[in-house]
C-alpha cells in the first residue's frame, strides 16, 4: 500500500519533493530577513562599548546607531559590527600610530582630566615660546607612544586643538593678567602696521610699563586690529577704543613709538597730533632703523652720480 502525502503551502498543493524544498527555502529566507530586520531595529547603543572601543560614541542624530569619530560614519549598534569596522582598512588608515600602538586603551578617569588639561596647556605654551604649532602633531604622538602609564598617555593634542587652546584660553588669560597689571599706570605705546597675504591691513599695539608684579619694565601685547582706512584719525580712534577696553586711557600715555609715516607723525591730522592733544606730555620716539634709512638715502643723493653703486 502506498500513501501520498500532500501539503498546502503558499496557496499551492505540493508533494514532498524538490519543489517543496524550494518553497520551504524561500519561505525560510523571507522569515530570516524579516527577523533580522526586526532584531536590528530593536538594537540599542550601549555606552559600555566605549570602554573597549575608545573611538566610538552614540550617533548625534538621535538614532540608536554607533558613530566612529575617526572615520565619521555610522555603524550598526552591535559588537560584531564594531569589531569588523575596527579591522577594516579604512579605520586602520585613520587610526593614529596604528602600526606602533593599539588604540584600545582605557578611558581617562575623571580625577585625571584636570592633570591632562594642565599637560595640554603647558605643551601649547611651549609651542608658542619655542617652535611652530605644527610641531605638536608629531610631539604628542611620540609622548603617547612612550607614555609608560603616566598622565601623558591621555593627552589628545594636535595643531588644531593646540591653536584653539592658544587663541581661546592662553591668550585670554595672558591678556587678563596684562590688564590687571596695567591699570592706572603711566605707559608707552608701540604701534605698527602690516599687510597680510590677503591684502588686509592690521595694526598691532604693544604697551611698555613698570610691572608691580614682576618688579621690572615689561612689554605686553594688547591686540591685533584690522584696519579699513589707514588715516591718522581712524588709527587714533582704533587705538583709543582698544586702550579703553583694557581699562586705561590715552591720557596716561607718556611715550609713543612708531615709524615715520606721514599718517603717524604729520603735523596736522596724524596719529601723533591727535595723541598730543590728549596727552600733552607724551614724548615721540621714531624708530632708529627708519630714520637711519632716510639719512642714508639723503646722503647717497648728495654723492656724484658716477659714484653710485
Amino acid at each position: 500500500m502506498c500513501f501520498l502525502y500532500v501539503i498546502t503551502f503558499c496557496g499551492e498543493t505540493v508533494t514532498p519533493s524538490a519543489v517543496f524544498i524550494n518553497h520551504l527555502a524561500t519561505a525560510m529566507a523571507i522569515l530570516s530577513n524579516k527577523w533580522k530586520t526586526s532584531c536590528d531595529s530593536n538594537r540599542k547603543y550601549r555606552s559600555k562599548w566605549e570602554e573597549t572601543f575608545v573611538w566610538v560614541q552614540k550617533a548625534a542624530d538621535g538614532s540608536a546607531a554607533a558613530y566612529c569619530t575617526l572615520c565619521h560614519c555610522s555603524i550598526l549598534p552591535r559588537i560584531s559590527s564594531l569589531s569588523n569596522h575596527e579591522k577594516s582598512e579604512k579605520h586602520k588608515r585613520r587610526t593614529p600610530l596604528h602600526s606602533q600602538m593599539q588604540l584600545n586603551v582605557r578611558k581617562t578617569p575623571k580625577q585625571d582630566k584636570d592633570k591632562v588639561k594642565a599637560v595640554e596647556l603647558q605643551t601649547a605654551v611651549s609651542m608658542i615660546c619655542h617652535c611652530a604649532i605644527r610641531t605638536v602633531d608629531h610631539l604628542s604622538e611620540i609622548m603617547i607612544a612612550h607614555r609608560n602609564g603616566s598622565t601623558v598617555e591621555h593627552i589628545k593634542l594636535h595643531r588644531s586643538k593646540c591653536a584653539c587652546l592658544i587663541k581661546i584660553i592662553i591668550s585670554t588669560a595672558l591678556k587678563t593678567d596684562l590688564i590687571d597689571d596695567f591699570q592706572s599706570k603711566k605707559y608707552a605705546i608701540i604701534i605698527d602696521e602690516s599687510t597680510d597675504i590677503s591684502t588686509q591691513k592690521h595694526l598691532f599695539i604693544l604697551v611698555c610699563f613698570l610691572s608691580d608684579r614682576r618688579k621690572e619694565i615689561v612689554t605686553g601685547f594688547v591686540g591685533l586690529i584690522p584696519v579699513e582706512e589707514a588715516t591718522g584719525e581712524k588709527i587714533f580712534n582704533l587705538i583709543d577704543e582698544e586702550i579703553k577696553r583694557c581699562g586705561q586711557s590715552l591720557a596716561n600715555c607718556i611715550g609713543f613709538a612708531k615709524d615715520g609715516a606721514s599718517n603717524m607723525v604729520g603735523c596736522n591730522t596724524s596719529m601723533w597730533s591727535k595723541l598730543k592733544s590728549v596727552s600733552p606730555f607724551c614724548m615721540q620716539h621714531k624708530r632708529i632703523c627708519h630714520s637711519l634709512a632716510l639719512c642714508i638715502q639723503y646722503a647717497i643723493s648728495k654723492l656724484p652720480s658716477n659714484a653710485g653703486f
